[in-house]
């Protein structure tokens, strides 16, 4: 029994999908609201408190004046001027609303106008993509992703099947569209999935934003959330697909060269399941692999189960060499079969003169022909 260098899912194979739908889930829900907010054309004169709220650097909340970052000592003692004095459970200078100067109050008029112009723009964009869905998912495609993918497999295939003096055919531009047709089909319906259940998401919080009172900054740290929400999404899965795509790849590749099973080898980490945990180490055939779901009774091979880290190594079993020898000397007779076919193929003519040097060839006279008579 001897082992051939696995066949296995790279940094490079996950990266490739990973950027493609991070990517996606960036321009479809997050690149339009990021421009909105960046939109603060609120007319802004001089400093002070009025312009510290015009630009978003503090806010004015349930009577309170809170900032982004420390107050500077030029603006806490002007908020201490106008009778506002610090609170370290609100963490910022509180001051009743009926004490607020007008200039102030007209600088906090004129920001939550401008915010709830921004809701607005982005509430409709998140209306717009629901209804748009069906064709903006129809463009997604990996076709070019998964090709790079196969060609790395490929390679790797190569690589260990050479141990064993086997040289494979290649894949066609048929089966990788093939793999390229199933992957897109299933990477786009969890996609899709994930994607309509976010726009809800963002739908309901940006509401409670409303509710709220407008807050640029809280719709500002929502995106940035729910950004970091989509990229391990994104991350997910491109790491749970293409382990299957991996997985299905090798299993038929192997199959296809009559490499027919595998050692199931598990990340003994501290993290991997019980079940897969006893699965080390043994041997199984990929036509018939063993249970990898107690609950479900699901079989599968390392990589099929839900974020599964197993891998399988290729073994080549006595049986393999045996068939190997038998399609040898298939081949050798009929080779030999076809030089004899080709020894015999000769002409017409050819045949005359092989007749002709036969040793038992003789050409007798018939009796009944006379010798011409001699002339007078």
């Amino acid at each position: 029994m001897k082992s051939l260098p696995e066949v296995k899912m790279n940094k490079f194979q996950e990266q490739v999908i990973y950027s493609k739908i991070a990517k996606f889930f960036d321009d479809v829900l997050f690149s339009y609201m990021e421009e909105v907010l960046k939109d603060k054309r609120v007319e802004n004169e001089g400093d002070g408190i009025a312009a510290a709220i015009k630009s978003g650097r503090v806010f004015y909340q349930g009577g309170v004046f809170k900032s982004k970052s420390r107050f500077s000592n030029k603006l806490a003692k002007e908020l201490e001027s106008i009778g506002a004095h610090y609170s370290k459970s609100a963490k910022g200078y509180a001051l009743a609303p009926d004490r607020v100067p007008m200039n102030i109050q007209q600088a906090i008029a004129q920001v939550k106008i401008k915010n709830q112009e921004n809701v607005t723009k982005i509430q409709k964009y998140l209306e717009d993509i629901e209804n748009q869905a069906d064709y903006i998912f129809q463009n997604i495609n990996f076709d070019k992703e998964v090709e790079a993918i196969g060609r790395n497999l490929d390679y790797q295939f190569r690589k260990s099947i050479k141990k064993i003096n086997v040289v494979p055919a290649d894949l066609t531009s048929y089966q990788l569209s093939e793999i390229a047709k199933n992957y897109t089909t299933n990477l786009n319906y969890y996609i899709q999935k994930w994607t309509r259940s976010e726009i809800v998401t963002l739908r309901e919080k940006i509401q409670d934003i409303v509710f709220a009172g407008y807050r640029a900054d809280a719709l500002e740290d929502l995106i940035k959330k729910r950004k970091g929400v989509s990229d391990r999404k994104a991350k997910f899965l491109a790491r749970q697909e293409t382990k299957l795509l991996v997985a299905e790849y090798r299993k038929n590749r192997f199959k296809q060269e009559g490499v027919t099973t595998y050692r199931w080898s598990t990340v003994l980490d501290g993290r991997e399941r019980e079940l897969h945990k006893q699965l080390n180490g043994r041997i199984f055939s990929w036509d018939e692999p063993p249970i990898i779901d107690a609950t479900t009774g699901e079989r599968g091979n390392p990589g099929e189960a839900y974020n599964c880290r197993c891998s399988a190594i290729p073994v080549i079993t006595e049986s393999f060499f045996n068939s190997k020898d038998d399609l040898n000397e298939t081949s050798n007779l009929e080779r030999r079969v076809i030089r004899v076919k080709k020894e015999k193929k000769y002409t017409k003519k050819d045949k005359v003169l092989k007749i002709r040097e036969a040793p038992h060839f003789k050409i007798e006279k018939p009796d009944n022909v006379n010798k011409p008579e001699a002339k007078p």
